[in-house]
Order: C-alpha cells, then structure tokens, then sequence
C-alpha cells in the first residue's frame, strides 16, 4: 500500500496539534505551583522569602523596642543615650535633693549610689525628700535597652549642716601659773558655719595677743600683771556668716 503524500501530511498535523494541546492544557490536578525565588523578592532586608515590602505595608511592627529603630543603621536598634546628665548637688542637711536625667531609647533605669543599685530608684528621677550627711555619696544612672546599658556620667552629693548659732561646750577652766611661765586657757565652741573666738579679760576684749583671736588663749612670761586673768577671763565665740 502506497502512502499518500497528503495523508502523511495531514496527519503530522494532527498529531502536533494534541501535543501542543496537551502542553497548554494540562489535565485538572497535574498542575505544578511557580514558587519565585527568594532573590527575585525586592523586599527589605528583613522581609521573609515570598513576601515584598509592599505585602507589609500597613502592618504592625514586630520587633522588640519598637520605635528605637534606626533606619540609617539598616534596621538597628540603637543603644540609649542621654541627652541630659545628673550634675552634683550641694544641699543643708535636711533639705530635698533630687537628680534629673533625659535619655533617649531607654526602656529601663536603675539609679546607683556609690557604684550599688539602690532598691526602687528605677525612673529617670531620683530624690531623696529630708537629707542627712549619711546620704553623701556619688550617684550615676544605668539606663538600658534590648541594645546596651549605658551609665551616665558621676554625680556627687554634699550634705552640709544646717545653720546654727555658736555654743560653748568646753569652758575654760582656771589655772596657777608661777612668773615667766607660759599660760594656756583652752575653749571649745560648736556652730555652722565655725565661729572665731575673742578672750577677754574682765570684760574687755584683749588685744596685743594673736592668740586672743584662736580657742586657746596663750600668755607667755607671765607676770604679775596678768594675775586674775584665770579668775575672770572669758572666751567669747563669736558667728560669722560668709557668703
């Protein structure tokens, strides 16, 4: 049997038209899902494989101290930093102190007294309401993120007395002196701020003395003319405020 040229042709035909059908039209389920690369995505660095910035948009952030993240950095969290440090204070003995800082991306603050965290002092202010001298000290504050702790700079707290009037607590007490000895006449007076001294004798102030102006009263070769002075001498301390 002979082949027809036409016949052979159509049927070449035929069969290419059922392969390039069945390439175009695969049967129900015999499909395979294109999965793009992840490196195809132009998303963020920190956007997972598949998903594009633009499929983000709008969401919530998930991300530990969200709002500290630097964009500059490439997403970072920068660590905190302080914009205002405590300055040292200087405060009367039951006056308030109080230390101040501004820092920025702190989630958490510990105040320290002498390099010790203090129980409780976990703002960015601290005060203590009625000083005592026991409160001297330097302070300094640790100021934290999930990126770094950072401390500021020291601190330091003065606790000065408060202002009180001059009290003799040790009187002078009288002596024997033999002529051209040394005689020596002591006090001891307590005020805030220190008083000065002024020994008088008999009531008036004595002069030519340098030590007349000091709590111990020295009078060198004694004489005669000195007597009575243990009899009747006085010490006077005397308050002097300075600015």
């Amino acid at each position: 049997m002979q082949n027809n040229p036409k016949t052979s042709a159509n049927l070449a035909l035929a069969m290419l038209l059922v392969i390039v059908g069945c390439t175009a039209n695969p049967r129900p389920g015999s499909e395979r899902a294109i999965v793009p690369s992840p490196t195809s995505i132009d998303g963020g660095a920190g956007d997972a494989p598949g998903r594009t910035a633009d499929d983000d948009a709008g969401q919530p952030p998930n991300l530990p101290d969200a709002g500290l993240i630097d964009a500059a950095d490439g997403g970072a969290i920068e660590p905190p930093a302080f914009a205002q440090q405590p300055t040292s204070l200087q405060v009367t003995s039951g006056g308030q102190a109080t230390f101040t800082a501004v820092v920025l991306r702190a989630v958490s603050y510990q105040w320290r007294k002498n390099g010790t965290a203090m129980p409780g002092a976990t703002s960015s202010i601290y005060s203590i309401a009625a000083t005592t001298p026991g409160d001297e000290g330097t302070y300094d504050l640790v100021a934290t993120n999930s990126r770094a702790s950072v401390v500021s700079t020291a601190a330091t707290l003065t606790v000065t007395p408060a202002f009180s009037a001059p009290v003799i607590t040790v009187q002078p007490v009288a002596i024997t002196a033999f002529a051209g000895e040394v005689a020596t006449l002591s006090a001891v007076a307590e005020a805030n701020p220190a008083a000065s001294y002024q020994w008088r004798k008999g009531g008036t102030a004595i002069s030519g003395n340098s030590s007349a102006n000091s709590a111990t009263l020295n009078l060198v070769n004694v004489s005669t003319a000195d007597a009575g002075i243990p009899a009747d001498a006085s010490c006077v301390a005397i308050w002097l405020l300075t600015p």
